[in-house]
């Protein structure tokens, strides 16, 4: 067992290897893109440096997951590369962000380690986990958790002081990002096997995991309306209900027979954040 675990874990590290250097930089570019859709809804100007923060970032702490799981050979340089991004991000931060969003901010790399690395068994001696992500079915909440508090990293580096922009902000990066992290776990079923992780995707099976998340997707989607019925966010802010489509076709091609589920997961579900602040604008200038 234990043997066929091992190659179970080198086949996984041959196929990482094998991908296009470009998937890397997918996630923090579309997450930078999406970023800039919170101050749009403010009425501010969209900051560069909140871009440049957010990509650097994602970069380095996703970095730093894949190196701990999947490329352990190119550990020592994959770790200065990933440490440099995060404090470039932390430095931008502080000067362009202001100390709160910065506070925010430096409490990602503690939940990155205590998720991916065994922290909890070095903080808690004798616990029965050595990360968090080992409790069964806790890592897709936890990670939309921590998701949803980085659209409220996007609204306190912009400046904005309304908790009720801070909700939406994470509200609706949270259940987008419960629908993206969890498809993945479609391609990564037989490692989290190997490894022991129990996840949504290996309790349900593929089929009934991608129903589930339709109807996430869906109310992902339809989020913005009581805000917009509230006054929270502007009329023109329902355009963001357009992100549905996006997961829907994405959702809808992961179901077919032979679907593609590595290439779905890495490039097509992420990329669907680049659409936020361009429809946004869009919506904005019809009124």
């Amino acid at each position: 067992m234990r043997r066929a675990v091992q190659t179970t874990t080198v086949a996984f590290e041959h196929a990482d290897r094998g991908r296009p250097a470009f998937v890397e930089l997918v996630l923090p570019t579309a997450t930078a893109a999406g970023a800039l859709a919170f101050p749009i809804l403010d009425g501010r100007v969209p900051s560069l440096a909140l871009a440049a923060a957010a990509w650097l970032f994602v970069y380095g702490s996703y970095a730093i997951d894949r190196i701990s799981e999947r490329d352990p050979a190119n550990r020592a340089k994959g770790t200065v590369v990933a440490a440099l991004a995060l404090i470039a991000s932390f430095a931008i931060t502080g000067v362009a962000g202001g100390p709160r969003s910065l506070t925010l901010l430096l409490v990602f790399p503690l939940s990155v380690a205590l998720y991916g690395t065994p922290l909890v068994a070095l903080l808690v001696p004798g616990s029965p986990i050595r990360r968090l992500k080992d409790i069964p079915y806790f890592k897709n909440f936890y990670t939309a958790f921590f998701w949803g508090l980085f659209g409220v990293f996007a609204a306190l580096f912009s400046g904005i002081d309304e908790m009720g922009t801070w909700l939406f902000a994470f509200l609706f990066c949270a259940i987008h990002a419960f629908v993206n992290n969890t498809y993945c776990d479609v391609k990564d079923v037989a490692r989290d096997r190997a490894d022991g992780v129990r996840t949504i995707v290996g309790a349900l099976g593929i089929r009934r995991t991608l129903v589930l998340l339709q109807l996430v997707n869906l109310a992902g989607a339809l989020v913005v309306v009581p805000f917009v019925a509230l006054g929270i966010v502007p009329r023109w802010a329902l355009g963001l209900c357009l992100s549905g489509i996006h997961g829907f076709v994405v959702l809808a091609v992961a179901a077919r027979p032979g679907a593609d589920h590595e290439r779905l997961a890495q490039v097509a579900m992420d990329i669907g954040w680049l659409a936020w602040t361009p429809v946004l604008i869009a919506f904005r200038s019809l009124g």
